[in-house]
């Protein structure tokens, strides 16, 4: 593989750390070290994480899993689960031994499916991919065998398995985030779209609704590598709007369940753009309850600041001008004031 140093191995249960040393001098003087090596090195009952600085493939030669003999040790609470499966399988079917209970969670690095008693496994991850691995939370200790009739070639789903949810879709700016966690969201009437942002602004997930038993859902995974305060924010088209709803970011925490979602109230900002696109000028028109002052900014897709400006608004219906000097593209425009933060998509032509 193409390595550098401080690329990582991470062994769960028990936890075994491998590091690697690139000797730019002596190739031959390259290595691995730490506890994996010590304790014998990397073994096929023990599932791995790994964090590389370059991404590519990693080939594995052996003999193919025996299905009619192989299971696997499920601890109560998170559990790195390995799929040693040729073919992609529908998680519903993967799990089909899997004893869940309301609540239990299956997630891969950007997808994860909740288990709901009437609905079965519904979410983001629809398939288990071959070569993927994955974390299971369970509400139990118990044995996990996957169905031995997957071993037959004529069972498996072959080639690239597409979810149903957006996240999938744009994941590139997550990727160099460590961990995450998950939701389950209902949107209020009238949207479709469902975002989360940190203070600064920067996205920190996002996804589409979908549908369970006639009722619309936000599955979402929310990505993060500290503990930081989070906000809901919902969209319709260009434009996006601030919920009341805050939380903190906790890795591998779930809220919400398909029975009980987090259910998100839109907040009242009356904040509206025009023209959109526009040319040279944006007018913000801002109703505020009180004297105070107003921070519009604007950023760039890649979250760079590239505008800041202060205005001072009195009690009532303000009208704000910008002139960005920016190149034709799509921005995101945040108006900051007193109860909140809301955020519009603009285009200039």
């Amino acid at each position: 593989m193409n390595l550098a140093t401080d690329d990582r191995i991470l062994s769960h249960s028990s936890s075994e750390l491998e590091t690697y040393y690139n000797n730019e001098f002596d190739a031959e003087k390259s290595t691995w070290s730490g506890t994996v090596s010590a304790n014998g090195g990397l073994k096929t009952t023990k599932m791995y994480k790994v964090n590389f600085d370059f991404e590519q493939t990693l080939k594995i030669k052996g003999a193919p899993v025996d299905l009619s003999t192989w299971s696997f040790p499920i601890k109560q609470n998170w559990n790195w689960l390995p799929y040693p499966i040729l073919g992609n399988q529908s998680t519903n079917e993967a799990l089909a031994y899997f004893d869940a209970v309301d609540g239990d969670v299956i997630k891969s690095q950007h997808l994860f499916s909740i288990y709901d008693p009437i609905n079965g496994w519904n979410g983001t991850l629809n398939y288990l991919v071959a070569g993927n691995g994955y974390m299971i939370k369970s509400s139990k200790d118990q044995s996990l065998a996957y169905p031995s009739y997957f071993s037959k070639p004529a069972n498996s789903k072959s080639g690239k398995v597409v979810s149903n949810g957006k996240q999938d879709k744009n994941v590139e700016g997550f990727v160099k985030y460590a961990e995450n966690m998950n939701a389950v969201v209902q949107l209020p009437e009238g949207y479709d779209e469902l975002f989360v942002f940190d203070n600064n602004g920067v996205l920190k997930g996002e996804a589409t609704n979908q549908m369970v038993n006639e009722t619309a859902l936000s599955f979402i995974t929310i990505y993060g590598d500290t503990p930081e305060e989070l906000v809901f924010y919902i969209g319709k088209g260009r434009t996006k709007k601030v919920t009341t709803k805050t939380f903190n970011f906790m890795s591998n925490g779930i809220l919400g369940t398909v029975a009980n979602p987090i259910v998100l109230e839109e907040f009242s900002d009356n904040v509206s753009v025009f023209p959109n696109p526009f040319e040279n000028d944006l007018t913000i028109k801002v109703y505020v309850d009180e004297d105070e002052e107003v921070t519009i900014q604007l950023y760039n897709l890649m979250s760079q600041l590239l505008l800041t400006k202060k205005f001072k608004v009195t009690k009532g219906v303000n009208l704000l001008k910008i002139s960005p000097r920016v190149a034709t593209g799509t921005y995101s425009l945040q108006v900051k004031m007193k109860k909140g933060t809301v955020i519009n998509k603009v285009v200039k032509k």
